[in-house]
């Protein structure tokens, strides 16, 4: 697929193919109020719905889900996906973003979206033609 599992390195963070093993860090990062207005959250407030959540995540046809690392801690402290892809067209959105209430207003999403957009214009064989940023 393009793009593939991408690991990415910034100063404060690194985006890594997000898997299960994140599922402690982002029940211990997330609380309900985040996903209030999003499908984003789990059906089940636990490690174990965060791995359920995390499974479903995965296996969602052209996306790249990503784990958002705190570099100081090691820990994940939220995630976010390169979807939509559309390799024909060489297009893709990054979105289905959250992240630990103690990192918003920081250079956690900026530094985040900044690693994406760069990755998608600058590193992809061959580079994306459009990225849109989808929020909701």
């Amino acid at each position: 697929m393009w793009p593939d599992r991408v690991h990415l390195e910034g100063e404060e963070i690194r985006l890594v193919p997000l898997d299960v093993s994140h599922a402690a860090d982002l029940f211990a990062a997330a609380d309900p109020e985040l996903f209030r207005f999003t499908a984003q959250g789990p059906t089940e407030w636990s490690v174990a719905g965060f791995e359920q959540e995390i499974a479903k995540t995965c296996a969602i046809p052209a996306s790249v889900p990503l784990a958002i690392i705190q570099k100081s801690t090691g820990r994940a402290v939220g995630r976010t996906t390169y979807m939509e892809i559309r390799e024909s067209m060489r297009t893709l959105e990054i979105g289905r973003t959250w992240i630990d209430r103690a990192h918003h207003g920081t250079r956690v999403n900026p530094e985040a979206k900044f690693l994406m957009l760069r990755h998608a214009f600058e590193s992809l064989d061959p580079p994306a033609n459009r990225v849109q940023l989808t929020t909701a």
